[in-house]
């Protein structure tokens, strides 16, 4: 079930490989991980500029 979160949320990249090897290895430090890579915002932060036009 971990494995499966981190692959629909990230693909099948260097978050997946590690969440596979832990899972695997030890189950709680793969949930763990799995529910960091879930809660963590990835979203892009708008930064607001000021313009001043003279």
């Amino acid at each position: 079930m971990a494995r499966e979160s981190v692959l629909m949320m990230d693909g099948c990249g260097a978050d997946f490989c590690i969440n596979l090897l832990l899972t695997l290895l030890f189950f709680i430090p793969g949930l763990i991980h799995a529910f960091f890579v879930i809660c963590r915002d990835e979203r892009p932060q708008m930064h607001h500029t000021t313009v001043i036009v003279a």
